[in-house]
C-alpha cells in the first residue's frame, strides 16, 4: 500500500506496465515471438510513449528526491 504522503506515485503504475512490458522483447532479439526483430515489431510511436513514461516516472521521482 502506498502511503498518502506518495500517492502521486499511483498515478503512474501505467507508465511503470508499459515500461515493464517492452524492457525484455526490446533489448533482446529472441524477446519476441516469431522471427521478429525488436526493430521490425516496435516504431516511432511505440518509443515516444516510453520516452514519456520514463520521463514522467523521472520526474516524480526527482521532485521526491530533493525533498
Amino acid at each position: 500500500m502506498i502511503s498518502e504522503e506518495y500517492s502521486d506515485f499511483k498515478n503512474l503504475l501505467r507508465a511503470g506496465r508499459i515500461l515493464d512490458g517492452v524492457y525484455i522483447p526490446s533489448r533482446y532479439p529472441n524477446g519476441l515471438d516469431g522471427e521478429l526483430a525488436p526493430t521490425d515489431f516496435y516504431n516511432k510511436g511505440d518509443a515516444e510513449e516510453c520516452i514519456q513514461c520514463a520521463t514522467s516516472i523521472l520526474d516524480l521521482a526527482k521532485k521526491y528526491w530533493k525533498e
